[in-house]
């Protein structure tokens, strides 16, 4: 088994993480749903390692220095790490996310030292 870092973008402004809580009741509750009933077939059927959604606001950490940051859309709204034995079974794990069928689009890599 390897790791694969999956990394969640774009799909629905309304429905990322920072803004889920001001989207319509109807549309929060059935977006918040599709992800756990995802999420918690893709632990029964595959190793998932660990994920977060990730907020808007952090640090920006360059030569210069660091700094308060706040992350534009286009951003990475949150990640996975899936344990699989090729990148072809990882981004198999990840093609009915609910992000896809909000727009969205997820890169998979494969992640850490392997051998």
């Amino acid at each position: 088994m390897q790791h694969y870092l999956a990394t969640f973008f774009g799909g629905d402004p309304e429905l990322k993480y920072q803004h889920v809580t001001k989207a319509s009741p109807g549309k929060r509750e059935a977006h918040l749903r599709a992800w756990k009933v995802w999420i918690e077939k893709l632990a029964k059927k595959w190793a998932v390692e660990a994920g977060y959604p990730l907020d808007v606001k952090g640090v920006l950490i360059s030569e210069a220095g660091s700094e308060e940051h706040t992350f534009p859309d286009e951003s990475a709204g949150g990640f996975l790490i899936l344990a699989a034995d090729s990148l072809d079974e990882a981004a198999a794990m990840l093609k009915d996310a609910p992000i896809i069928e909000n727009g969205g689009r997820i890169e998979v890599r494969l992640c850490g030292v392997t051998g």
